[in-house]
């Protein structure tokens, strides 16, 4: 919902939108999880839904709050932990950051991407300060 407005508004504008990833790219960090597994995480979610819905408005707290290590606390979970965790979050920064870093070249950008793509050794923010790029909230 977010990132729909955000495209609205840039269009209205006439700015450029492009994705920093596909949406193939995107449903491809399900391949690390086998089919079983998969269906045993939405199973499990489906028989636990008032903890999920708790556990969904915990994120949304979170997220409000506008705090990166709150968000990098909140994700550092057991399910997030080896190649699931790499490919949900790790690798997708390191994309996204490479990419930006590519259209920052040439181009004054506004991006946007998931806050729990930001915070972190492996964040988007560090991944681009590390390529030499400086970083500054627009307002806090």
């Amino acid at each position: 919902a977010l990132d729909e407005y955000l495209q609205d508004v840039a269009r209205k504008n006439n700015l450029t939108v492009r994705g920093l990833e596909t949406m193939t790219e995107q449903l491809n960090v399900l391949d690390e999880l086998s089919i079983e597994d998969q269906a045993k995480l939405l199973l499990e979610q489906i028989e636990n839904i008032e903890a999920e819905r708790k556990e969904l408005q915990r994120m949304a707290d979170v997220y409000a709050s506008q705090n990166l290590d709150s968000i990098y606390a909140f994700i550092q979970t057991p399910e997030l932990e080896g190649e699931f965790g790499d490919a949900l979050i790790k690798n997708r920064n390191i994309n996204m950051a490479d990419r930006l870093a590519v259209i920052l070249l040439t181009e004054t950008t506004f991006c946007a991407v998931g806050a729990a793509h930001l915070p972190g050794d492996f964040g988007v923010i560090n991944l681009l300060r590390l390529k030499g790029y400086t970083l500054r909230p627009m307002y806090k």
